[in-house]
């Protein structure tokens, strides 16, 4: 297979015909590349596989559009570097003009917008690497990324940016996910209330970035989570003690625990109000 640059490839194939046959014919087309001639390397090429050739039209779409991916992020990765020099300069003009109510040039206005959106993709990757395990190999510096992408959203609104962010959309609802799976499932008294104002955050931040997140299989857990273990350990602290069945093998939420999970079922659009009442 030979890479002539971009998406053009010359691509071909034959049955092994033995050891011998393969030494000679790898080091007749390494011959070849070293004249630098592409049309030499591709005519020694044919001679040893016929004139049929493949190239990225001929792989499966799944595969090509991986490759299409691969070959685009080195360009994709220096646009992002001159857009963020570019932004970087002009951080000031920029500021100006939107202090002033004048419209902002539109190359400024689209480099603050790419250079932010690059700023913030980076941190949420980082975030989301480091808060995979639970809990958190190094909390300090989850709290870190986070409070950066909470200074990247409060900079977007100041500069009045509309960022594109599908990935991070993405990204933040597999997190508010995993993490309020991993508060149901690995229920821990003395994290509960931090694991909560964690799961807050993070839907603030979702807020802040101005982004619709799809919470409709986090409403399911936390609605399973809320009827299985949260509503009995809150009608059993509801009763009078003489009335009281004997303590469950589970570690027991607070009532104040009980009180912050009712809040954060508020935050996710769910109808919580008549328990609220109780505690």
């Amino acid at each position: 297979m030979l890479h002539l640059g971009g998406w053009d490839f010359h691509c071909c194939i034959q049955p092994f015909t033995g050891r011998r046959a393969y030494s000679q014919m790898k080091e007749s087309l390494f011959e070849a590349l070293k004249q630098a001639s592409a049309a030499q390397t591709i005519l020694a090429m044919n001679r040893y596989f016929g004139d049929q050739s493949y190239s990225l039209r001929d792989l499966f779409a799944e595969e090509r559009h991986k490759i299409m991916r691969l070959l685009s992020q080195e360009t994709l990765t220096r646009l992002d570097q001159l857009y963020s020099q570019v932004y970087r300069d002009n951080y000031g003009v920029l500021v100006a003009f939107h202090r002033d109510e004048l419209d902002v040039p539109q190359e400024l206005q689209v480099a603050a917008e790419i250079a932010i959106s690059h700023r913030a993709t980076v941190a949420l990757q980082a975030l989301d690497r480091e808060s995979s395990d639970f809990p958190p190999t190094n909390p300090q510096l989850c709290l870190s990324y986070l409070s950066e992408l909470e200074a990247v959203a409060a900079e977007a609104d100041h500069l009045r940016c509309q960022l594109k962010l599908p990935q991070i959309q993405q990204t933040l609802e597999r997190m508010i996910l995993r993490s309020l799976w991993h508060l149901l499932h690995s229920f821990n008294p003395e994290t509960a209330e931090a694991d909560i104002q964690w799961i807050e955050r993070l839907l603030t931040l979702s807020e802040r970035l101005h982004l619709h997140l799809a919470m409709d299989r986090a409403q399911e857990v936390y609605f399973k989570g809320l009827h299985r273990q949260v509503l009995p350990q809150l009608a059993q602290q509801s009763m009078p003690p003489h009335e009281c069945p004997a303590p469950i093998a589970k570690p027991e939420w607070s009532l104040i625990q009980i009180r912050q999970f009712l809040k954060l079922g508020q935050r996710l659009a769910i109808d919580v109000q008549s328990w609220l009442g109780q505690v």
